[in-house]
């Protein structure tokens, strides 16, 4: 029997990075892009609400995921294996009661996801110092990745999120250059 290898945070972010740097997104990046991506964040959120069933769901959860890990890679390459040692970690995310995925509805845990990308880009609007500005910013986005990763593990507790992830990556790896008219 062959035992799966569990793939870090790091090895996610770092393969969802090179995937798109082929597939020709992000390639000028700057922090002046972000509110796009975070459109884009929204936007994979907005189909999990619409998603059925349950496998639907946690891919356009898994989507997210790895749009933000390709952000937390834009902005500080290599970091976020410094706060995510291994994928597992993120499952001993806590989080309060009142927003924990697994005590509340699905619907209300997606409304909390949406106000978490909201609380990164209200960092990008009020955030003068452009160091603490990328900081800031980036801690939301782990933010936003710890809880997705959450919901996941509720919504289809069979499948690990890294398993999602790495079907999507597979995915993207297939897919042509700009394919599906992502515009940033």
């Amino acid at each position: 029997m062959t035992a799966i290898a569990v793939r870090t945070v790091q090895e996610l972010a770092t393969d969802t990075r090179a995937i798109n740097l082929v597939n020709g997104w992000g390639t000028t990046f700057t922090m002046a892009d972000l509110p796009g991506y975070l459109a884009l964040l929204h936007s994979e959120v907005t189909e999990a609400f619409q998603a059925t069933p349950h496998d639907e769901t946690a891919c356009e959860l898994g989507d997210v995921i790895v749009r933000a890990l390709d952000l937390c890679e834009l902005i500080q390459p290599g970091v976020i294996g410094a706060l995510y040692i291994e994928g597992p970690t993120l499952e001993t995310t806590c989080f309060p009661a009142r927003t924990n995925p697994r005590y509340i509805p699905q619907s209300l845990a997606l409304l909390h996801l949406h106000s978490l990308i909201s609380e990164v880009l209200e960092s990008y609007r009020k955030v003068k110092d452009p160091d603490e500005m990328r900081g800031a910013v980036f801690a939301g986005l782990c933010d936003v990745i710890a809880y997705a990763w959450a919901c996941m593990r509720v919504v289809t507790p069979l499948r690990t999120p890294t398993l999602v992830i790495e079907e999507i990556l597979t995915k993207n790896r297939e897919r042509g250059y700009r394919h599906g008219g992502r515009r940033t």
